[in-house]
């Protein structure tokens, strides 16, 4: 099922986010990311956890009063003082003019959750603990400053951000932080269902270890806050960056990052992005990015052109099952390596400018890649460049173009294993999925991708589909 032609887990990541709110001029890696204050030692317990539910109401609330739900707190900084492992604070409908800091931690099969009862409007949280639950919270405003200035900062472990809305929060949307003493402690955080719009910088950056992030959705991503005093020079507009290893990104819906915004001054502007900036940023490794949907066709000079992966120093990533709508579908450079690439489709727009270097996918000093089953349409530019890229293994993709031309190939890339020129027949103009008569449908490789976009199993007929969607009887 397709809901005006989106696709299914898009359609219902947004029908979900609709429900939420009725209820409540060279592009280079930074040069300077942001001065962090040393991190705090969390405040563990041992004790055997205490079920127990606390009440925040900034309008008949005391902070001098037990915090019952008869005699509730005011402010929800008196609740994250006051909590321990297995408690929730339930905060009431209102505006609270508080960015809120959380020292103390919950335990295994103890979180400690803050949730909202009606809409809660508040100025963030920065979390210097583990196992924290933050949902429902419309958060903005945030104040001018490199750490409180995220909508939501997580120095920590097996954290839960579920279904907030962070909007204008002038260092970014959510940032699961570690530093270079704790690479391998700060991990397993769960970021679901967020709705992050016109923040500065960066929807979602990830880092640390073995984190999942799936379904939220980043627009409007802006790189001058017009509060911010002084914006630094490597300022970017993006949906998600990442770091470290063991991730899985997937669901995520980016779009509407523009050029033509007042707040974007000269951004390069990426879906998704990664490089190594040491003692903050490590090179990423061992990723997966699936099933993502990146509207981000556009372009304005050389060096502002919209990309769908942005990626430099990594190695082993798997990016398969993902819907790119871009200019540059995939670009790779600066080491990067062992990159896994599977049934993609990577749309583009014929009317965008070739001069500009657009490309389906850039592989430049990148060895030991695999790109199979994927689909290329309507690329001004190369399918494929490979560039100081050896050993290469590639097939089984299918490239075309709507206005009848034969698809672009680099000097250095073969496509004797492609289907190249060929119509794949989607289902319409603005929906991608395959229609009966596709020449995609069982034309692929066997590989080890076992669901498509939508989550229905691999494969369907006799054989792999080329592109993010397997066909599937009677769906279509």
């Amino acid at each position: 099922m397709k809901i005006n032609g989106l696709p299914r887990k898009i359609a219902a990541l947004i029908i979900l986010q609709i429900f939420i709110l009725s209820c409540t001029i060279f592009y280079q890696e930074p040069t300077q990311t942001p001065t962090f204050l040393p991190s705090e030692t969390p405040i563990k317990f041992t004790a055997t956890p205490v079920q127990k539910i606390h009440y925040v109401d900034n309008l008949l609330g005391l902070d001098t009063n037990p915090g019952t739900k008869d005699l509730p707190w005011k402010t929800i900084q008196k609740a994250a003082n006051s909590v321990l492992p297995g408690h929730t604070v339930n905060v009431m409908a209102g505006n609270y003019p508080e960015h809120v800091t959380i020292k103390k931690s919950g335990a295994e099969g103890a979180q400690i959750i803050f949730q909202t009862y009606g809409h809660v409007i508040m100025q963030g949280f920065t979390i210097r603990a583990d196992y924290v639950t933050i949902t429902g919270f419309e958060i903005t405003d945030t104040p001018d400053h490199p750490i409180n200035g995220w909508g939501i900062l997580v120095d920590g472990s097996h954290c839960l951000i579920n279904l907030n809305y962070i909007n204008y929060a002038r260092r970014g949307g959510i940032l699961l932080f570690v530093d270079e003493e704790k690479y391998d402690e700060n991990g397993s955080c769960i970021v679901r269902n967020n709705r992050l719009y016109r923040n500065t910088y960066v929807g979602i950056d990830v880092r640390g270890r073995n984190h999942l992030v799936e379904y939220n959705e980043v627009w409007g991503s802006i790189q001058h806050h017009p509060n911010v005093a002084e914006n630094p020079s490597w300022a970017d507009a993006d949906g998600i960056h990442f770091h470290g290893t063991g991730h899985i990104i997937r669901g995520n819906y980016i779009h509407d990052i523009t050029f033509s915004d007042p707040e974007n001054i000269n951004p390069h502007i990426d879906c998704f992005q990664t490089f190594f900036s040491p003692p903050y940023q490590e090179a990423a490794s061992n990723v997966v990015l699936e099933a993502n949907y990146c509207d981000n066709a556009q372009a304005q000079s050389p060096y502002e052109v919209g990309k769908g992966f942005m990626l430099q120093e990594a190695s082993d990533l798997i990016i398969q099952n993902n819907l790119v709508k871009s200019f540059v579908g995939i670009k790779s450079d600066r080491d990067t390596r062992n990159l896994t690439i599977l049934n993609n489709t990577f749309i583009s727009d014929l009317s965008l400018p070739t001069y500009f270097s657009p490309a389906g996918i850039d592989l430049t000093n990148a060895p030991d890649c695999i790109i199979k089953n994927n689909i290329f349409f309507d690329q001004p530019g190369q399918i494929i460049i490979q560039s100081n890229s050896i050993n290469l293994d590639a097939g089984k993709n299918l490239a075309s173009r709507s206005d009848g031309k034969m698809p672009l190939t680099s000097g250095t890339y073969s496509h004797a294993n492609d289907f190249w020129g060929i119509d794949p027949f989607f289902v319409s103009q603005y929906d991608y999925h395959l229609s009966p008569d596709s020449p995609a449908i069982d034309a692929g490789d066997p590989v080890p991708v076992n669901e498509d976009f939508d989550g229905y199993p691999r494969p369907q007929g006799q054989g792999w589909d080329i592109g993010a969607y397997e066909w599937i009887p009677n769906d279509n």
